[in-house]
């Protein structure tokens, strides 16, 4: 790839995310209106999921149970995540548009809310959209996601999340 190929790919990139960031702002301060003073809870979590229309919605909040941990299926575990707000483990990103304050927690990204760890994850997937008709596991294992990519889409795929969850996740997700 040449010099100026990769410019104007970074740029559209940018300009992309960028974009889709500020056309939702409405929705998004809507939705953190509804969850900010929310509980930390997985049914909390499975509601903004759909209310934000993340992208594979099931997919992402295995993710969420996954990097946070569980306690009798009904709220998270992680300090990250009660303490730092951080339902993905993800690091404070470089080189697009976050949500992560400055401060960081062992070096992960902390939110001042849980839900704007959801919009970070919502700016992370608009970076590079899953290809058409592409698997969401392959997708996490493109994008390099986790250190041991298929051992980790694999824990995802047979985790057992209960019914109730599911229902939720499934009136609206996009697929």
């Amino acid at each position: 790839m040449s010099f100026k190929s990769l410019v104007v790919t970074i740029v559209i990139t940018w300009l992309l995310s960028f974009s889709l960031s500020f056309t939702q702002t409405k929705k998004e301060l809507k939705v953190i209106n509804q969850f900010k003073d929310s509980s930390l809870t997985l049914k909390n979590v499975a509601l903004a999921i759909v209310a934000l229309d993340i992208r594979y919605p099931e997919w992402v909040f295995r993710q969420s149970i996954r990097e946070s941990g569980w306690v009798n299926k009904t709220y998270y575990k992680s300090q990250l995540a009660n303490i730092g707000n951080n339902l993905f483990g993800m690091r404070k990103p470089s080189r697009r548009k976050t949500y992560a304050l400055e401060k960081k927690m062992s070096g992960y990204a902390t939110f001042s809310y849980w839900i704007y760890s959801l919009l970070d994850y919502k700016l992370w997937q608009n970076i590079n959209l899953p290809k058409k008709n592409e698997n969401y596991g392959d997708y996490l294992i493109r994008r390099n996601y986790a250190a041991n990519n298929k051992r980790y889409v694999k824990h995802l795929f047979r985790l057992k999340i209960p019914y109730r969850y599911i229902k939720i996740l499934e009136k609206k997700g996009i697929k």
